[in-house]
């Protein structure tokens, strides 16, 4: 709110009070006139209470602190430059090394430059500019794919992940409704199943179209990714004829090191078989 539009409304409220009209009376019509940038209801009625002690100067006392030069361009500018230096300094350091107030620091750190102390996000990997730059042109031909009415339909996309024989309840998913005088209901504690297998899934937009358990003790390399890649193609000829006629279908999996081996390559490239680039890392 602009100074002069509050010096304006404290006029008003010294106006008011000499007709007579109390706290709440005064803040309703500042409401009416000023709508959002009415002063605030306890604002209002300090200023009410100052009038009628007989205070004539709308304006704020002069406070003690910092003076108001603290806030200056020169400063904001060695503000900039010691944080520039180093982000991790903290306000306490930073009006140490300056000889400034905490507060005029934390003004000019928050208004002036717009700066806010964060913790560091962790994420998957720090990818390479390489890397971002292929993650770019991924979507970028992800985007002008999509364009195609046709694309989301030809897309069968495959991972595999461990399926315990049991998995442990969570305790709210174990919720359930009593009475007041009835007992709270108990379960032991367990833990995760030690049985546990490789379950392969392929899928398209209209569900499920291959999947198969890796056997115990069997190791899931490329070369048993390469017998997935028949028993899948056998799968697709059967329940996706549309996509089988043609060679429509296009084939979309991570880039995990069992996939990118040069066999399933080779494999994938002889049965002509697309694949979509997968973005490094992605989380999608």
């Amino acid at each position: 709110m602009e100074i002069d539009q509050r010096l304006e409304q404290w006029i008003n409220i010294k106006f008011l009070v000499k007709l007579g009209k109390n706290g709440p009376e005064i803040h309703q019509m500042l409401q009416q006139v000023y709508g959002e940038y009415a002063l605030k209801e306890r604002t209002v009625f300090k200023w009410v209470h100052h009038f009628w002690e007989g205070r004539e100067d709308p304006k704020d006392d002069a406070r003690t602190g910092c003076p108001s030069t603290s806030s200056g361009n020169e400063n904001i500018d060695r503000v900039r430059s010691l944080m520039l230096s180093d982000r991790r300094l903290t306000v306490r350091m930073i009006a140490e090394e300056l000889g400034l107030g905490k507060s005029s620091i934390h003004t000019i750190l928050m208004d002036h430059l717009e700066m806010k102390r964060v913790c560091t996000k962790i994420v998957a990997k720090l990818l390479t500019p390489e890397q971002k730059l292929q993650q770019k042109e991924c979507c970028v031909d992800w985007k002008t794919s999509e364009e195609s009415d046709e694309f989301l339909e030809r897309v069968i996309t495959g991972n595999e992940s461990w399926i315990y024989e049991y998995d442990i309840e969570l305790k709210s998913q174990s919720r359930e409704w009593k009475q007041k005088d009835s007992p709270r209901p108990k379960k032991s504690r367990k833990s995760k199943s030690k049985i546990k297998v490789i379950l392969m899934v392929f899928f398209d937009s209209h569900g499920i179209v291959h999947h198969e358990f890796a056997l115990e003790g069997k190791t899931v390399n490329a070369a048993f990714y390469v017998e997935v890649f028949k028993r899948l193609r056998d799968r697709v000829r059967r329940v996706r004829l549309e996509l089988w006629e043609g060679r429509r279908w296009i084939l979309h999996h991570d880039n995990a090191p069992v996939h990118s081996a040069l066999i399933v390559h080779e494999f994938l490239a002889r049965n002509s078989i697309t694949v979509l680039e997968h973005p490094p890392y992605s989380p999608d």
